[in-house]
C-alpha cells in the first residue's frame, strides 16, 4: 500500500535493461521514490508486482505508458511490448496496493502499440487517459483515443485531416497535460526525427503547432526522450536520433510555454535506476 503523504512521489513502471535489451524488469516491475517536504530523497522501494496474472504469464512491459489518476488514486498502464505489442490496460490501486492485470474494458479498443504517449485529463464524464500515436510493429500511428478510467470505456477521438503531424504519425514522442491542452514534443515518423511542438486542445480536440520565438535556440531532433511540465515550463531531457546511433542525448532543455522560448540547462540529475523504455509518473501527493 502506498501511503498518501506530504511528499513528492515518482512511480517508475517496467522498462528494459539497457545492457540486455531482451530482459525486461518483471522482477522489480513497479518502483516508488519519495521526497518528504524539506527532506532529501528517500531510497527506491519496490511495490507489489502482478508477476503472474489470470493467464499465468509473467508481467513484463517496455515501451508502454502510465498515467496517475489523482481522484481514483491509481496508476493506469497501457500498451507496450510484452514481448508482443499489446493494447491491454493494467491498473494499480494505490489505496489497496494491488494490481488488476488486463482489466475488462468497454467499447472498441485502440490498435496494439508501443512508444505512444498518454496523459490524464478531467472531462465532463470523469477522469480520462488520452492516448496518441505510437508504433504497431513498424507502423507509425496517428490516432487519438480517450479511456474513461471509472467506466473503463474506450472512445475514438475526432481527427483533423489538415494537420501534418497526423498525416505522418508520431512515435517515441512525449506528451504532457497543460491547462486544457496536451503538449507534444519531438518523436519519429518512421523516416526522420523532430524537435517540433504541438498542442491538442480539449474538449475540441483541435491541433495547433507552437512555433518557438525566432531568437530561441532549439533542441536537436530526438525520440524516446523524457519530458514533464512544471508550472509553465516544459522540461525535456535525453533521447536519441535513430538516423545516427551515436547521437544519444544527455542534455536538458526548458521551454517557457507563454513566451515560447527554449533555454538549455547544463545541470544533470543522477542516482536514477539504469532503465530505458520505462514509464515515469510524478505526483505531488
Amino acid at each position: 500500500k502506498v501511503q498518501k503523504r506530504d511528499a513528492f512521489t515518482i512511480f517508475l513502471v517496467g522498462g528494459v535493461d539497457p545492457n540486455n535489451q531482451t530482459r525486461t524488469h518483471d522482477d522489480n516491475f513497479l518502483w516508488t521514490l519519495q521526497k518528504m517536504s524539506g527532506v532529501e530523497w528517500l531510497s527506491w522501494d519496490v511495490l507489489p508486482n502482478p508477476n503472474v496474472g489470470r493467464d499465468g504469464q509473467a508481467f513484463r512491459l517496455a515501451g508502454h505508458s502510465a498515467v496517475y489518476d489523482e481522484k481514483g488514486l491509481c496508476l493506469v498502464v497501457f500498451g507496450g511490448r510484452s514481448p508482443q505489442t499489446t493494447n491491454q490496460v493494467h491498473i494499480f490501486s494505490l489505496s489497496q496496493g494491488r494490481w488488476e492485470k488486463n482489466v475488462p474494458v468497454q467499447g472498441n479498443r485502440p490498435r496494439p502499440r508501443s512508444y505512444h504517449s498518454a496523459v490524464c485529463i478531467h472531462a465532463q464524464d470523469g477522469t480520462c487517459m488520452v492516448v496518441f500515436g505510437g508504433n504497431q510493429d513498424g507502423r507509425v500511428l496517428s490516432d487519438i483515443w480517450r479511456f474513461n478510467i471509472r467506466e473503463r470505456r474506450w472512445f475514438r477521438c475526432p481527427k483533423q485531416t489538415d494537420v501534418q503531424l497526423l498525416r505522418t504519425g508520431r512515435t517515441g514522442h512525449s506528451a504532457n497535460a497543460y491547462q486544457n491542452k496536451m503538449i507534444v514534443f519531438g518523436g519519429y515518423d518512421g523516416h526522420k526525427c523532430y524537435s517540433d511542438i504541438w498542442q491538442l486542445t480539449f474538449p475540441s480536440f483541435k491541433w495547433d503547432r507552437i512555433h518557438p520565438s525566432q531568437n530561441s535556440e532549439i533542441p536537436r531532433p530526438r525520440t524516446q526522450h523524457s519530458a514533464d511540465i512544471s508550472g509553465h515550463v516544459l522540461i525535456v531531457t535525453g533521447g536519441f536520433n535513430p538516423s545516427d546511433e551515436t547521437e544519444i542525448f544527455d542534455d536538458i532543455w526548458l521551454f517557457h510555454i507563454p513566451s515560447r522560448m527554449w533555454q538549455r540547462n547544463e545541470a544533470h540529475p543522477d542516482n536514477l535506476p539504469s532503465l530505458t523504455a520505462a514509464a515515469l509518473v510524478a505526483t505531488e501527493k
